[in-house]
Formats: structure tokens, sequence, C-alpha cells
């Protein structure tokens, strides 16, 4: 990376899905994703978020939403889903044992977990979480515009947490480490100002 000379100044105040969001309008046709040897336009991307957003808004408000992380674009959409309807983002590892994922279901308190993964799978992680099915089939088409999620995102408390991470520090026992949205923005806004 190659850091930049301007000082230009965000607005921290601004949530980063709105950013995101803003970005999709203005560039609907281009490619944003290439994975598993596929491109993804944002236009794509959106139809899937907008997808994720309309099955989340028929749940009742929660804090935390689990992703279970495949390597795969229902994956990255459901992060931004997860913004958009105002709740934490708790990161399920593919790669840990069940039994990890199961601690950082507790600690979390998940209510909800999204999965593009087979459903039944995820019972081995959690018996207290409801598991939506966010694979690419299982999504229905939306009448969402770019301004309705953009008008969901201003609707959000900037008080709370974007992401809950999960260490394993020197005892091996998961320990929840919570950001705020205005973290997030902040790491986001030194880097477009520093950095190409």
């Amino acid at each position: 990376m190659q850091q930049k000379s301007s000082s230009e100044i965000k607005d921290f105040s601004i949530p980063i899905q709105r950013l995101i969001l803003f970005g999709f309008k203005n560039h609907l046709d281009r490619n944003a994703l290439y994975i598993n040897s596929e491109y993804f336009t944002y236009s794509d991307l959106f139809q899937r978020i907008a997808g994720i957003v309309d099955r989340l808004n028929k749940y009742t408000t929660v804090d935390s939403i689990g992703v279970y992380c495949n390597n795969d674009v229902e994956t990255y959409c459901a992060t931004i889903a997860v913004g958009i309807v105002g709740a934490a983002f708790v990161p399920l590892n593919t790669k840990f044992p069940n039994a990890r994922n199961r601690k950082i279901c507790e600690q979390s308190g998940l209510k909800l977990i999204l999965s593009s993964s087979p459903i039944l799978f995820l019972n081995e992680i959690t018996t207290e979480a409801k598991v939506i099915s966010i694979s690419a089939n299982s999504l229905s088409i939306t009448n969402y515009s770019i301004d309705e999620l953009l008008s969901l995102t201003s609707k959000e408390t900037y008080n709370n947490y974007s992401t809950i991470l999960f260490t394993s520090g020197t005892t091996g026992e998961p320990k929840g480490v919570p950001l705020t949205k205005q973290n997030i923005n902040y790491f986001f806004d030194y880097q477009l100002r520093n950095y190409d």
C-alpha cells in the first residue's frame, strides 16, 4: 500500500454499511468480487444482501448475529446485512472445532446464526440459536431499493457493537472482544485517508 498525501476528513458518524451501499449505488454494473472462479457485480451482491436483510427482518431485534464463515459470496454479503439490521457480527470459523464454536455461541448469547452450510451440520454447535440458511437457492428476490436499505442503516444506534471477535488469550478459552461501530469507522477512515 502506498500512503496518500491528502488529509480529507471523514464523518465518523456514518456507519460503514452506508458507505458500502453508497458505493454500490454508483457502480451497480461493475465487478465487485471474484470468488470461487466467479465474478459478482455490485448488483449481484446487493440482491443477496437485500435477500438476507429481508430474512432477518422477519425476526425480532437481536443484539448479535453469528455468521458461519464459509469462503463464499453469501458469507461476505451476510456480514454487511448483519450491520444493516443494526446487530453485531459474530464470526464462527469453519476451521474451529465444534466445541470452540459452541463456546462462542454461548458466550455471545447468539439467538440467530446465518449459514450457507447445511443447517443440520450446525446443530452440533448450538441448540439455542435459530439457524437461517443463506444459500443462494434459499434467498428470495426482494423489492428493496438501495435507498430503502440506506434508510435502515440510518436508524442504527451509534453506540452499539459492530463486531465481536473471539481470541484465545493465554487460557485457550475463547474471550469476546467487542468493537464498536465507531472503532470500525475510525479504522476505515484511517485506511482511506492514508493508503491507496
